[in-house]
């Protein structure tokens, strides 16, 4: 069973980067910045402040740059919700 927290971060993603509107939970949670053609630094600032905005969270200084796949955003994410 999915997590709140993944199925927004699903929405989050197929919101962001619009190749992944068509795509299975399992592609989206394999995304990664060098597989995404629209992952560029818009686009990264862009999640970055969804990610703060959806979960009410403040991400600490330089872990934005750390955020390079889906996964990455999910640990994050966990490790400041928890």
């Amino acid at each position: 069973m999915q997590s709140t927290i993944q199925i927004k971060l699903i929405q989050i993603f197929q919101k962001i980067f619009l190749e992944l509107s068509a795509c299975d939970e399992n592609q989206i949670r394999s995304a990664e910045r060098e597989s995404l053609l629209s992952w560029d630094s818009i686009n990264h600032l862009l999640l970055v402040t969804e990610l703060e905005e959806g979960f009410s969270i403040q991400l600490p200084d330089g872990a934005a740059a750390e955020v390079n796949s889906f996964e990455d955003a999910s640990k994050l994410i966990h490790s400041l919700k928890n």
